[in-house]
């Protein structure tokens, strides 16, 4: 107690230290503490409330209520508000330490109750099975009362107060007051697809009593579903099972226990059970009406149509056998085999239909939804057997018969011939056959029924009346009444044979034949037109002749009293043929006998035929030097000659045997003689129709030497015929070592050493220092050591001149040499004499010795070193100098570069340097655009060398410029707000670019590309990049005014913006776009004729008419303001135009001057003002167009006049 009131009084103090200082009393007069308690039997449920009394001045109060732990539990404790939001308040269950309720309240201010105050109020549960007197009462210990000011306190409360009272509880009978449902395992039941319900157990049931006790026993509980059974769920209490049929839906249900006692009804929670459904799908088709027997129906009329109807329905049910609605049903009709049935059809409603057509067979009708079937359901057609029923008279080629006849005037006899057809109840034709009869017997006509079985043939005279008689043919089929009567008028007229002026124009074959030309005498009610020929009946027809040859064209024209007669003749002329002889194909090769290729010869599309239209001959067509011809004459519907020339191939061949002839060494001889065989015709000769080059690499002797053989076949003879796969070979030869010629010429000076006599290369004296003493002709010894190509020779006497003359070799002065080589050979001769006294008839000569170069008859010729001896010869004196001359490379020119500009235009461009006899060059001609190399390279590197002294192939850069593209691309123009660049939908398709592949962006002026989404604005140029696929092709760009938007409100209007982009047409156009305008022409009522895709006389009447009729021009030429009215566009307002003709090439006159002077003045040049539209006005409209923003089609209408003005 005290350690309470010790705790109490300090959370006090502490909340005293915030108040000002005051006086205290010494004691606190306690207000009332009571405790009010009652026993709520219904609910089982006791309340106690603590009540506090009237109190000034109350600072704190602290209290524990106890209560009968054993009979009673604490639920809930709720606590006066105004106690809640005190300084502190704090209300406790103490039921687990002190076993009571506590209360703790500070209130630093000072509480003050006048009355009284409820506290707090306690709801207890009573304890199962508890009864009697439960007591409250406050302990002594924890009861405490303070002033405000902390100082007086109080323990007990005042006078009167309920510190201690007594509830009793009592217990009734137990009654079932609460059902518990226990769920089974699953409560998830599917619809069944059957008849047969799907079952799940019911939820088990637990009843409790009004204590929360279980009771046990037998309870009639019943179960229900809350809110009421679905459609298709029923519930079996007896058998505890929920039953699901096949017409419930998916969806959850609530089931309920339901026990009905004296109380009332007590009902549980519900468990809920969960409804499958598949989602529904066509599973059976149901046909709503059997089928059965039916006739086939009967026709009324010969060739007439019958049928009879019956209407069926279907009904479609999914896998629960529940109706879908809505659904689409197909319906088919077939035979036992799953065929159509001629006759006999369906529509989607179910609407059967059997016409006279029908077989008499078993059929099925079959409804289909969604791919399942209906069973087949059968019907029996019934067909009665064929009876013949009717009678129908025609001519002879089944059209409606003659039933007015003309008695005719000459002697000839009117011929008419009728048959008749037989017909059964179906309208379907027999094989019977009739009688033919006449009602009587008339004067000047005849009845010839023995011609052609089931026919007849009236014969008219000229003495017959004019009246009607009566033809009739009755069926002679046993059993049969069918007959037709047809009335035949007779009528007797005037016939003119004069009065009707007939003309017909010829024609080609070919070209349709135009009409004759007559004028119909008046009152004409019937007109013939018949074509035959002059002298014979190979054609007699209505149709027209198309085939070439002469006709007459024959017309009668009938009127009530008269008959007028006339024709005219006329030619088909045969068509020409020429061009029509296709080229020729194909590889003919020559084999010595004559070419036939086989002729294709075509008008237009059409083949013609071999020995109809055309015959075929043929040139001599043998040898490949002569022109080989096929030619063709036209025959029958065709005329005239044509022919086409074609190559014939040499035939291939290989070089057959080759021998060649030895023979002896002959200096800078490199030929050998040389025979070559080759598998070709006898008649074909070597040296005349083929000649063959052999030759060696060198002139040396030797065995066994190599020999290259080229055989070149002769053009322009036999030898065309042939060409060798390979035109070289090599074979072997000898060239004997022959005896060295003999030195001659030599002469020596008297007194002079025999050494000073120069030998020929290969010689040297067998004495060389024997002195020459005697003058005149000596024979000296030498020899020749032998060489490739010569023999050794010893001993061999030499004729030498002695010259009694002084030597002066020492005044001989004989620089060294050089020369360019030239391929051929050459002479040095360069000594001269000076500085001693010369005698008269002086002469030179020169001997060339070869050291690293080669000779050519004894002189130089290859590059390399040669000693050239000089021999000099007077009346007195004698003398000999030799000088070294080098024959070097020919200097070969360095070729200067082309400086031409190039640009690329398909065509192959060359490069300004050609091959020379020094240089071959390639490269130098090239097509594509690019930068090309172009190489010069010396033909024989070991002979010639650039003037700068290398060899090295020269290069050169050959470059050929991108070709700028022309055109313009096609587009969609934008005519609303609101539209992206790719609303424009920019293509090359259909354009006029040139190339037309590659790809085409929007681009900025900085060349960056604008996406697709970038909006459309009014009167704003829009720049387009077009890159072509070509590389020969630079990039090519332009700008085009998306969106026109006129803002004047004057003017007229055009329709252009919402019509698709059509050509212009006229007379003489074909194709698609021809179709639509006759297409769009008819379905406005302005008859075009035939949609053909030919612009004709109709289509151009039908478009004048167009024209006129919606206040266009009417030039009969189908531009943007006829297409726009022709496809209703919306109009547009436009500056009005100037009302100038339309001008296109070939235009002449006062517009043209004007248009002429236009252009000029706007810098478009066409040329003279002469009124004629030719080609440079042609040119100059085109540019002006592109420039404008105008189609570019050369035809200057009212949108180019109006730019022009």
């Amino acid at each position: 107690m005290k350690k309470r009131i010790l705790s109490l009084l300090c959370v006090f103090c502490l909340m005293l230290t915030m108040l000002p200082t005051s006086a205290f009393a010494a004691g606190y007069d306690a207000p009332t503490l009571s405790i009010e308690a009652s026993y709520d039997s219904a609910s089982s449920k006791v309340t106690a409330k603590v009540i506090l009394g009237a109190c000034s001045d109350l600072g704190a109060l602290d209290f524990h209520m106890k209560y009968d732990l054993d009979k009673l539990a604490v639920e809930s404790i709720v606590g006066n508000e105004e106690f809640g939001s005190e300084d502190y308040t704090t209300i406790s269950d103490n039921t687990a330490t002190t076993k009571d309720i506590g209360l703790t309240f500070v209130k630093s201010s000072g509480m003050t109750v006048t009355g009284t105050k409820l506290v707090f109020t306690a709801t207890f549960s009573v304890k199962p099975g508890q009864t009697g007197d439960a007591q409250f009462a406050f302990d002594d210990y924890y009861t405490n009362f303070s002033h405000k000011n902390g100082e007086d306190t109080a323990s007990t409360p005042a006078a009167g107060s309920v510190t201690t009272t007594t509830v009793t509880i009592t217990k009734d009978e137990p009654v079932a007051s609460k059902i518990v449902l226990t769920p089974p395992a699953s409560t998830t039941v599917a619809v069944p697809k059957s008849d047969t319900p799907n079952e799940i157990d019911l939820p088990t049931a637990a009843v409790y009593d009004q204590y929360g006790k279980p009771m046990t026993g037998t309870f009639s509980i019943t179960y229900a579903i809350d809110g009421g059974a679905p459609t298709g769920v029923t519930l079996d209490t007896g058998a505890g099972k929920m039953k699901v049929k096949r017409t419930a839906q998916a969806g959850e249900v609530e089931v309920v226990g339901k026990l009905i006692t004296t109380a009332g009804t007590v009902t549980s929670d519900p468990v809920t059970y969960t409804i499958t459904r598949e989602t529904s799908k066509v599973t059976h088709v149901l046909v709503s009406k059997l089928f059965h027997n039916m006739p086939v129906p009967k026709v009324t009329e010969p060739g007439g149509t019958s049928s009879k109807d019956e209407q069926f329905t279907a009904e479609v049910l999914d896998q629960y056998l529940q109706e879908m609605t809505g659904q689409t049903v197909t319906w088919r009709v077939t035979d036992t085999a799953g065929n159509p049935v001629t006759g006999v059809s369906i529509d989607n409603t179910g609407k059967l239909t059997v016409t006279n057509e029908a077989p008499g067979i078993k059929v099925y009708a079959i409804a289909t939804c969604q791919g399942v079937d209906s069973n087949n359901l059968d019907m029996t057609l019934h067909r009665e057997a064929a009876k013949d029923t009717f009678v129908v008279i025609c001519d002879q080629v089944g059209d409606a018969p003659e039933t007015s006849l003309l008695i005719p005037t000459g002697t000839v006899t009117k011929n008419v011939d009728y048959t008749a057809k037989v017909y059964d109840q179906y309208g379907k034709l027999t094989a019977g056959m009739v009688n033919w009869e006449l009602d009587k017997t008339y004067t000047g006509v005849e009845l010839d029924t023995t011609s052609i079985p089931g026919s007849a043939t009236l014969k008219v005279d000229k003495t017959a009346e004019s009246g009607t008689i009566k033809l009739t043919a009755k069926c002679s089929t046993v059993g049969s009444t069918a007959s037709k009567t047809l009335d035949i008028t007779l009528t007797k007229k005037t016939v003119d044979t004069t009065s009707l002026k007939v003309t017909q124009a010829d024609t080609t074959y070919g070209t349709a034949l135009a009409d004759p030309v007559f004028t119909k005498p008046e009152g004409t009610i019937k007109t013939l037109v018949h074509y035959s020929t002059p002298t014979s009946s190979a054609y007699s027809s209505a149709t027209p002749p198309t085939n070439a040859g002469e006709y007459v064209v024959n017309v009668v024209c009938e009127t009530a009293t008269h008959i007028y007669t006339g024709h005219a003749d006329f030619k088909i002329e045969p068509k020409s043929i020429s061009n029509m002889l296709q080229p020729i194909t194909g590889n003919y090769e020559y084999d010595g006998t004559p070419q036939k290729p086989t002729a294709v010869v075509m008008d237009g599309t059409k083949p013609l035929v071999e020995g109809t239209d055309y015959t075929v001959s043929y040139g001599t067509n043998v040898h490949v030097f002569e022109a080989a011809t096929v030619y063709v004459e036209g025959k029958g519907n065709y005329t005239g000659t044509f022919s086409r020339n074609f190559k014939i191939q040499p035939k291939p061949i290989d070089i057959g045997t080759v021998h060649t002839t030895d023979r002896d060494y002959v200096e800078g001889r490199l030929d050998v003689d040389c025979t070559v065989t080759l598998p070709v015709a006898s008649n074909v000769k070597q040296g005349e129709h083929y000649h063959v080059y052999a030759t060696m690499a060198d002139d040396t002797a030797g065995t066994g030497k190599t020999v290259n053989v080229l055989v070149k076949m002769e053009k322009g003879g036999l030898g065309e015929n042939y060409t060798l796969n390979k035109d070289t070979t090599t074979a072997t030869v000898n060239i004997n070592q022959i005896n060295p010629a003999d030195p001659t010429g030599l002469k020596g000076v008297k007194g002079q050493k025999l050494s000073t006599v120069e030998l020929p290369a290969g010689w040297n004296w067998d004495a060389p220092a024997t002195v020459m003493n005697t003058a005149g002709t000596q024979t000296f010894k030498a020899h020749y050591a032998g060489d490739a190509n010569h023999k050794a020779v010893t001993g061999q006497a030499i004729t030498v001149n002695v010259l009694d003359k002084t030597d002066v070799s020492a005044f001989i002065t004989f620089p060294d040499g050089e020369k360019e080589y030239t391929g051929s050979w050459m002479e040095y001769k360069e000594a001269t004499i000076s500085g001693t006294n010369l005698g008269t008839g002086a002469k030179w000569n020169y001997v060339y010795t070869a050291g690293t170069g080669t000779l050519l008859a004894g002189y130089p010729q290859g590059i390399g070193t040669y000693t050239v001896t000089a021999t000099y010869e007077d009346s007195i004196n004698f003398g000999i100098a030799t000088a070294t001359l080098t024959i070097v490379s020919k200097k070969v020119a360095i070729p200067a570069a082309d400086t031409t500009v190039f640009t690329y235009d398909g065509n192959a461009k060359t490069y300004g340097i050609a091959d020379t006899a020094d240089y071959t060059v390639t490269g130098n001609s090239q097509t594509n655009a690019g930068d090309h190399t172009v190489t010069v390279a010396l033909k024989d590197k070991a002979t010639t060398a650039w003037a700068d002294g290398t060899t090295a192939d020269k290069t050169y850069t050959f470059t050929i410029k991108q070709a700028t593209p022309t055109g313009e691309p096609k587009y969609t123009a934008i005519t609303t707000s609101g539209k992206k660049l790719s609303d424009a939908a920019l293509t090359t398709t259909g354009s006029t670019l040139n190339p037309n592949a590659g790809t085409l962006v929007w681009v900025d002026n900085a060349g960056n590309v604008l996406p697709g989404d970038t909006e459309v604005k009014a009167n704003t140029n829009y720049k387009w990049r077009f890159t072509p696929a070509d590389t020969n092709y630079d990039k090519l760009t332009g700008s085009i005014k998306l969106w026109s938007k006129s803002t004047s409100s004057g003017g007229g209007s055009y329709y252009a913006p919402v019509v698709p982009d059509m050509p212009m047409v006229y007379w003489g156009c074909t194709g698609d776009a021809v179709k639509t305008l006759q297409e769009k022409l008819n379905a406005k009522g302005f008859n075009s004729g035939n949609v053909d895709g030919i612009f004709g006389a109709k289509t151009y009447a039908a478009v004048t008419a167009f024209q006129k009729a919606n206040s266009l021009g009417v030039d009969g030429i189908v531009g943007k303001l006829t297409w726009a009215k022709l496809y209703d566009a919306t109009p547009v307002n436009v500056t009005p135009v100037t009302t100038q003709p339309m001008l296109r090439t070939g235009s002449r006159g006062d517009a043209v001057r004007k248009l002429q002077e236009l252009l000029n003045a706007k810098g478009y040049t066409c040329g003279s003002v002469d009124g004629i539209f030719g080609s440079k006005t042609y040119a100059a409209v085109l540019a002006f167009q592109k420039a404008n923003g105008l189609a570019a089609d050369g035809i200057v209408g009212s949108l180019t006049w109006g730019k022009l003005v």
